[in-house]
């Protein structure tokens, strides 16, 4: 974490913030409760994120294949990828970036996205790629491939979030292939990369185009040497806590439940190493109704620590259909949420927090509603000063 930030010397251009696609979600000095602050029109956002070095600078990424920057200067497009994205067939498109930690000075960047046969492969694979500024050549970019992930069955479950975490690597989540019901069993498979959480070392430019961090689990065999944890049916958005490094992540469920997964740091490392969240055996607290034949035998799974059910079960309880992540609160200037890991769901549009446990195999509790609502959310972000957005 930069010092900046450590001390809280983020600027104070506004109130404090979430995003919500079209706008901020603010609480000002003279406030009572959140609201809703628009900053702009973009088309189909599907999340944001800001330069590390520079909290006035935020990206904001469409799916169709562009990254929007906007802030004191203006609107532009930063970077244009529709030539490389497919989009927009079920849940295809650009999905995330992550700026590398001197993307300030660099401008280099990594992408998640579902290709077209031009970058490589089928089309609908999953990319993450490295850009970066070509410095012959005014507004190019340089491409870089770190990672595909063949994905070209089915259109859907591509996870797709990119986060560097706090130990400096990139975790990337991936869904388990699409259709229902894990069709293809990558959910409890361990040769395939599909429906996992990965951490890379990336060496874009390098051959290979990525090392294997010391600490993945798998690194010694069996399974992958990139999986970080498994289980997972579509990781859509995960996060780390801006404070203290927790890993949470929000996993869309199939036809009961929406679940929160949560690794906790320890010691100021992060944990949840080969964790196995349950896919295809389990969907939230609950059995599967239609388990992988490679669920039989199997145990030992990380229960999440809150989930919610499709029917609205009254009393203002949480449910819907299809969980979107979002992060803990770390802006002082959101008294009320302080704290709290904000989430929402695309069906419903309720934005709600909760009060995480502080160990993974504790639950969640005090979940409620923030009072706020947006039409078909389909992402939360964070800027370099923790201010939270959704899409």
């Amino acid at each position: 974490m930069d010092e900046a930030r450590r001390r809280g010397g983020c600027g104070r251009r506004i109130a404090t913030v979430f995003l919500v696609a079209l706008a901020w979600l603010c609480l000002g000095s003279t406030a009572v409760a959140e609201t809703l602050h628009p900053i702009g029109s973009f088309k189909r956002p599907i999340f944001v994120t800001s330069d590390p070095g520079d909290q006035e600078r935020l990206l904001v990424v469409e799916r169709e294949g562009r990254v929007v920057e906007t802030g004191p200067g203006g609107t532009r497009t930063y970077a244009d990828l529709s030539s490389l994205v497919t989009c927009c067939e079920s849940e295809r498109g650009l999905l995330s970036i992550a700026p590398a930690p001197d993307f300030h000075s660099s401008g280099r960047f990594y992408a998640a996205y579902t290709g077209k046969a031009a970058a490589g492969g089928l089309e609908g694979d999953v990319h993450v790629d490295s850009f970066r500024p070509d410095p012959q050549t005014a507004g190019q970019l340089i491409r870089e491939p770190i990672l595909s992930v063949a994905h070209s069955q089915e259109a859907n479950h591509n996870g797709g979030q990119l986060q560097f975490g706090p130990d400096g690597h990139l975790y990337v989540s991936l869904g388990d292939g699409g259709g229902g019901g894990d069709p293809f069993e990558n959910g409890q498979d361990l040769e395939e990369l599909l429906a996992k959480i990965l951490r890379i070392d990336p060496r874009p430019g390098q051959s290979p185009a990525y090392a294997i961090p010391a600490g993945n689990p798998f690194a010694a065999g069996p399974g992958r040497d990139e999986i970080w944890a498994y289980g997972l049916r579509n990781p859509w958005r995960f996060s780390f806590d801006y404070l203290n490094g927790d890993m949470v992540i929000a996993d869309v469920g199939q036809d009961a439940r929406e679940e929160v997964d949560f690794a906790p740091a320890v010691g100021g490392a992060l944990s949840g190493a080969g964790a196995d969240y349950g896919w295809s055996c389990r969907e939230g607290f609950i059995a599967y109704t239609s388990p992988a034949a490679n669920c039989a035998g199997k145990s030992g799974f990380v229960d999440p620590v809150f989930d919610y059910p499709h029917e609205d079960p009254g009393g203002g309880a949480a449910y819907g259909c299809s969980i979107i992540g979002g992060y803990v609160v770390r802006d002082q200037s959101v008294p009320d949420l302080y704290g709290r890991y904000v989430y929402a769901d695309y069906c419903t549009g309720q934005l709600r927090s909760l009060v995480l446990p502080s160990t993974s195999s504790g639950t969640a509790t005090d979940d409620r509603v923030a009072g706020l609502h947006v039409s078909k959310p389909t992402s939360f972000g964070e800027d370099s000063c923790g201010r939270v957005y959704v899409a």
